[in-house]
């Protein structure tokens, strides 16, 4: 028998996890100003996921969130303000 739970979130829905649900999807790293690349992809693919359609349930905890300020620049400048949410 597979282990599971089922919890009423705030929205009122009734969800269902068990072994392996995804409930938190971060996207971060404190090294991410001596290779920033790896941050702006990751920040790239994420935007474009949400872009063509991809949702995240309500219950999981969505972060992104650069090491340094630098690296917020860039962030911005590609267009992913790190105020969003994805």
């Amino acid at each position: 028998m597979k282990a599971s739970g089922s919890f009423t979130y705030s929205d009122g829905a009734t969800y269902t996890i068990t072994h392996g649900s995804v409930i938190i999807a971060a996207i971060t790293s404190c090294t991410n100003t001596s290779n920033p690349t790896v941050m702006l992809g990751a920040g790239l693919l994420a935007k474009k996921a949400v872009e063509n359609g991809l949702t995240v349930l309500p219950y999981i905890k969505t972060s992104l969130s650069p090491g340094s300020g630098v690296v917020t620049y860039y962030l911005k400048v590609c267009g992913i303000g790190v105020e969003d949410h994805y």
